[in-house]
């Protein structure tokens, strides 16, 4: 990736997501990162002085810097990581676009923050908070594209992942850090029944979540167990994953379903990816890795990246493929043309 400019203006930024029709990219972007390590249970609590903010980079404006969006209506401390766009019921007009945030407080118990951002008049308003116990450890967040929306404020149902089993109070934190253990779950709200339940077990840190091109599938990356996979729902038992509720809309009486969730494809296929060890007896696996450096325009290397998010040629006036990198402990953030 040669063709990459770092561009100014947010810092310590853990996810970007780009809104196509409206050409723009949102940043979650937090200083208190740089104080602080969620997977080590490591934070200096003195020197966090200052929320996080949202962040809005016009694509169709090459060489312009990113703005900071100040969220009206929001009360309290604000420490955006995962960053998910929500369709909403206005036909694709771009007269609001709906962002679900998650709100990442040092310890205390993560949110979901529902927010509106209006593109005629730059501004991002709070709507509502979403919380419940099974966002634990939430860190990522994706709108599900199903018919489950609040007919009145377009809250969309989504999935959220804990990137740990356990709180980051919780004595248990750091056994499941020593011994690697699969302990992060994936939860899904329905919106229209107000309601949380987990729906996958068993993870190893899912460090990022992207909806599939294929019906009711998730793409999802796990940084500890080095795979990504293509997650698809699936009716096991109506029993189970069916409950009646009453609706948030209407308070009537009604059916919803709760996904259950399969492996379809996972990559690297563990088996292509290792070799045997000549030199072990008996034999054993070597692992082969392989890494693609990540450079700057200026030949700097941007570390730990957090997110991609890719802007296909289309959505764009200038015809190029693009993508924006960003990185949990670096200044400003990368745009990196495709060729």
């Amino acid at each position: 990736m040669e063709n990459c400019r770092r561009v100014s203006g947010p810092s310590f930024c853990d996810d970007v997501r780009v809104d196509r029709g409206l050409k723009l990219g949102f940043l979650a972007c937090d200083p208190s990162l740089r104080y602080g390590n969620y997977a080590a249970n490591v934070f200096n609590q003195s020197s966090i002085r200052e929320s996080g903010a949202l962040w809005v980079y016009d694509l169709n404006k090459p060489e312009s810097s990113a703005g900071k969006l100040v969220l009206q209506g929001f009360d309290g401390p604000f420490h955006p990581t995962g960053l998910s766009i929500a369709p909403t019921t206005e036909n694709s007009t771009s007269a609001r676009t709906v962002l679900l945030v998650v709100n990442r407080v040092p310890f205390e118990t993560p949110r979901v923050e529902v927010l509106y951002y209006y593109p005629a008049r730059q501004n991002l308003v709070y709507k509502k908070t979403i919380s419940s116990q099974h966002f634990h450890a939430a860190h990522k967040v994706l709108a599900f594209s199903s018919p489950f929306v609040h007919r009145t404020d377009d809250t969309p149902s989504f999935i959220v992942a804990n990137d740990h089993g356990f709180n980051i109070s919780h004595w248990m934190r750091n056994y499941e850090e020593k011994f690697n253990l699969p302990a992060a779950t994936l939860a899904f709200y329905n919106a229209r029944a107000n309601e949380t339940r987990e729906m996958a077990w068993r993870l190893q840190m899912p460090s990022a979540l992207v909806e599939s091109q294929e019906p009711d599938s998730v793409w999802m990356a796990q940084a500890k167990g080095g795979v990504v996979g293509l997650y698809k729902t699936h009716m096991s038992s109506g029993g189970r994953q069916e409950s009646r509720v009453s609706s948030v809309d209407t308070d009537e009486p009604m059916t919803v379903t709760w996904p259950g969730w399969r492996v379809n494809e996972a990559h690297p296929q563990p088996l292509k990816d290792v070799v045997i060890d000549p030199q072990e007896t008996p034999s054993r696996y070597r692992m082969q890795y392989f890494h693609e450096p990540v450079i700057s325009h200026d030949g700097s290397e941007f570390g730990s990246p957090s997110a991609i998010s890719f802007v296909p040629a289309e959505s764009l006036e200038h015809r190029a493929e693009r993508v924006l990198v960003t990185g949990q402990y670096e200044r400003g953030f990368l745009e990196c043309i495709l060729e």
